[in-house]
């Protein structure tokens, strides 16, 4: 098995409303990959980042009913796709994240700490932006 952290993020704004905001992903790059990214569609749900650590591949979930934004990320067109499960769950007037991440057999569990740092700097920056309502 893979070693995986799974964060939990409140959010004070509406499910519905972080829900819209995170099923866009040309909003991605407004919140994830701190620093100047570009996203470049590639059909479909696949979307092109380049970021500080190199190009990525994306590829977003559908629109659904249920919260979910699962997105896999991908190193090359032909690579296995890296799941990165995501989800919107209503807590009363708000909402709770929960995002979960795994590490790629790839990677060094140096190289995984510091993703984790990351995720959690872009997390925070996440909520930070849409608490006030600057998305």
């Amino acid at each position: 098995m893979l070693n995986s952290r799974t964060f939990g993020i409140p959010i004070a704004r509406s499910a519905d409303e972080v829900f819209e905001f995170l099923i866009e992903p040309k909003n991605f790059a407004k919140w994830a990959f701190v620093g100047d990214t570009q996203m470049r569609h590639l059909g479909g749900r696949d979307w092109q980042v380049e970021t500080s650590v190199g190009t990525r591949i994306l590829r977003f979930a559908e629109r659904n009913a249920f919260g979910i934004l699962d997105h896999f990320s991908l190193l090359t067109p032909d690579d296995v796709p890296h799941p990165i499960a995501m989800r919107v769950i209503a807590n009363e007037g708000g909402t709770e994240l929960a995002y979960t991440c795994f590490q790629r057999p790839s990677m060094t569990d140096e190289q995984w700490s510091s993703m984790i740092e990351w995720i959690t700097v872009d997390l925070l920056a996440l909520k930070s932006m849409l608490e006030a309502g600057e998305e």
